[in-house]
């Protein structure tokens, strides 16, 4: 729990961080959250700009499959052999691509055949990009994909661990994610007014954060995310 910002921000950094432009601009940021969203946006439309151009290039699925995995990969290793190593680009989407473009790759080899080469194949290209410049953020994204890619290829992430109370904080961990940052803001703003700057003060206002963003997540879940789910399948029947 830490201080929070006392400057006024003006209309023009106030109005930043949506277009995520904020450094771009020359303005500081308000705050991760505001930073994270749209990067996220970039990151989800360029990929899906790669996607949508492969499906209007020319006629037919694999045509498509074919032509969206080279514009991707494209992508992906440009970001990680120049723009991720240029911290300049770090307010646009390709500087990042390359990580997100990871879990992607595994989403897509775990249902191959040839899964294992698939997997051997992303490691060693990531590891020359590792070697060429080493990125403990892109270490962290290719081991987290290799993970999660070969959980779902031999499906023992679905199975392991047998925890109820696990489970439950994975089906609501979407729902903890979307509601966590404000919850955070307030209960950081509470003890940094009431309870002081002590250690031990912040460390209890960390654990009473975590604790009250999953409690905020499980009420999102179960009040919105849930139903609206329902809602959904049932309009997929119809």
């Amino acid at each position: 729990m830490g201080r929070a910002n006392t400057f006024r921000p003006s209309m023009g950094i106030a109005s930043a961080p949506p277009a995520g432009h904020r450094r771009s601009r020359g303005f500081d940021g308000l705050s991760a959250g505001c930073w994270y969203v749209p990067m996220d946006f970039q990151l989800f439309s360029l990929l899906l700009g790669c996607l949508w151009l492969a499906g209007s290039m020319g006629d037919g699925v694999e045509w498509g499959k074919a032509t969206g995995f080279f514009l991707v990969v494209s992508l992906a290793l440009s970001s990680l052999f120049y723009f991720n190593r240029d911290s300049v680009w770090d307010v646009w989407a390709l500087y990042f691509f390359g990580a997100y473009a990871l879990g992607v790759l595994a989403y897509w080899g775990a249902g191959r055949k040839n899964a294992g080469l698939w997997f051997l194949g992303i490691a060693v290209v990531v590891g020359a990009g590792l070697w060429l410049e080493w990125r403990s953020r892109i270490a962290v994204a290719l081991l987290t994909s290799l993970a999660l890619g070969l959980g779902q290829k031999y499906d023992f992430l679905s199975r392991w661990p047998r925890s109820r109370l696990i489970g439950w904080l994975g089906e609501i961990s979407y729902s903890v994610f979307l509601v966590h940052f404000s919850v955070c803001l307030v209960i950081n703003g509470l003890f940094a007014r009431f309870a002081g700057h002590g250690l031990s003060v912040n460390a209890v206002g960390m654990l009473v954060a975590w604790g009250a963003s999953i409690a905020a997540g499980g009420l999102f879940y179960h009040c919105v995310e849930k139903r609206v789910r329902l809602m959904l399948k049932k309009e997929n029947r119809r």
